[in-house]
């Protein structure tokens, strides 16, 4: 995909994958929730997204999309990404790239808040994945709140070559020139700013 054509300017693009950077103890811990999963290999070794994938910017893509007339956030324009051939279900879709922070659970109350930004809570750890600061396509997925019935990718830990990788995968087939939509979940909204 060239992203240069569409992608915003305010975030930083980065196809360079942190997941080298976990501790080994979290790896040990990850282990027991990442899947073999059966995955283009091009996506993680050549710090790729799934070919069938475009970023738009809401506003000139789809004009009458809920968040066309929106901001994000931080005040920047909409932007969704969306298929360009159908893509079966089941199908990983990439790395969700950005800077890893690993905490215990309760310091990661004390992490700013950030847009681009996942958290996996686990009973002993949290990890974050921030990508404010360098991010690939899969930052732009917005979540489903609004726009549809459910999301159709979720996110998923992908186990390839002895390396975890935080990544999604399509809960359903999705058809070309529709978006991709995730569940960001209760907490996300719970700790933005404003809303």
């Amino acid at each position: 995909m060239d992203y240069k054509k569409s992608w915003p300017d305010y975030l930083p693009f980065s196809s360079c994958s942190h997941s080298h950077e976990l501790p080994m103890e979290l790896l040990r811990l990850l282990m027991f929730s990442a899947n073999e999963r059966s995955v283009d290999s091009s996506l993680f070794e050549k710090n790729r997204v799934h070919a069938n994938l475009c970023v738009e910017k809401l506003s000139h893509f789809v004009p009458n999309h809920p968040l066309a007339k929106q901001r994000t956030l931080s005040g920047n324009d909409q932007h969704g990404v969306f298929a360009t051939k159908v893509i079966p279900q089941g199908e990983v879709i990439g790395e969700y790239v950005g800077r890893i922070y690993y905490f215990s659970s309760e310091e990661e109350k004390l992490t700013p808040f950030s847009e681009y930004k996942w958290t996996i809570v686990h009973p002993h750890y949290t990890v974050v994945v921030d990508s404010q600061y360098g991010a690939n396509e899969l930052a732009l997925i917005n979540d489903y709140r609004g726009i549809a019935n459910g999301p159709n990718v979720e996110p998923c830990f992908v186990s390839y070559k002895g390396s975890r990788y935080f990544s999604y995968i399509t809960s359903r087939e999705i058809f070309p020139q529709e978006e991709l939509l995730v569940d960001y979940g209760d907490q996300f909204w719970s700790l933005s700013p404003s809303l």
